[in-house]
């Protein structure tokens, strides 16, 4: 399989991109990237799920509308 150098061209043109041979590749390709080097956080605070009370209500709620529908419905 031969590497199709003139539809990469045009994949490069209508894209935006930049076209590079292999062999030029690993010198360029660290100039092209963005700057990875930047230190980031992350927010990383548990939060057990029961501190959020509507949590616990909309559970109790739907648990409450399922069994009322059964009970009304003669389905258990």
């Amino acid at each position: 399989m031969r590497q199709n150098v003139t539809l990469l061209k045009d994949l490069v043109r209508d894209t935006g991109g930049e076209y590079l041979p292999i062999a030029r590749a690993e010198a360029a390709l660290p100039d092209l990237l963005p700057n990875r080097g930047e230190p980031f956080t992350i927010d990383e605070r548990l939060r057990t799920l029961w501190d959020r009370s509507w949590v616990m209500y909309l559970l109790v709620g739907l648990l409450s509308v399922e069994w009322l529908t059964r009970k009304l419905l003669k389905l258990a």
